[in-house]
C-alpha cells in the first residue's frame, strides 16, 4: 500500500488554483481537507472513539461474507 498526503497544487500543478482559493474562502476547514491535504480538526469529536472501538475488529485473519 502506498499513501501520499499533499496539497492538490503540489501533486497536480495544472489544477485550477482559483477553484482552491474560492473553496478556501467559502469553507476553510472543508477546503483544507479537500485541497491542502489537512486532516479535519473541526469534526474530530463527531464520533466517540469508544464507539468506533466497539465497531472495530482487530487481529482478524479472515472475514466472513
Amino acid at each position: 500500500m502506498v499513501l501520499v498526503q499533499g496539497a492538490t497544487m503540489d501533486l497536480n500543478p495544472t489544477f485550477d488554483r482559483r477553484e482552491v482559493e474560492r473553496a478556501l474562502e467559502e469553507d476553510p476547514a472543508a477546503a483544507g481537507a479537500e485541497y491542502l491535504g489537512q486532516f479535519r480538526s473541526d469534526i474530530e469529536t463527531f464520533i466517540d472513539p469508544e464507539a468506533i472501538a466497539r465497531c472495530t475488529v482487530t487481529k482478524a485473519r479472515k472475514r466472513k461474507k
